[in-house]
């Protein structure tokens, strides 16, 4: 995870094979954050309720393609907010 200057803030290895969700309460444990961009590895409805609830803050996750109803991505954010890894896969990222 990394900041708005795209300074790493937390840093979780796991093996190839582990999904992204499975990581996401611990990798934002302890941080605080207005936005946070996600990429959809961590498109979960359960999550990202716990984010707005208890940070309050907006989450941007463009959906998985199996969802009935995908959410809205504010895309120009998705792409300012991914812009230092050159790909939005695998990556997230804290602003605030």
């Amino acid at each position: 995870m990394v900041n708005r200057n795209g300074e790493v803030v937390r840093l979780l290895l796991t093996p190839g094979q582990r999904s992204d969700i499975s990581q996401a309460e611990e990798l934002i444990e302890g941080l605080r954050f207005k936005v946070l961009i996600v990429d959809k590895g961590y498109d979960s409805a359960g999550f990202i309720k716990k984010v707005q609830q208890s940070q309050r803050a907006e989450v941007v996750i463009p959906g998985r393609c199996n969802r009935r109803e995908p959410p809205e991505v504010d895309r120009a954010k998705y792409r300012e907010g991914t812009w230092w890894s050159g790909y939005s896969t695998g990556r997230s990222t804290s602003v605030g």
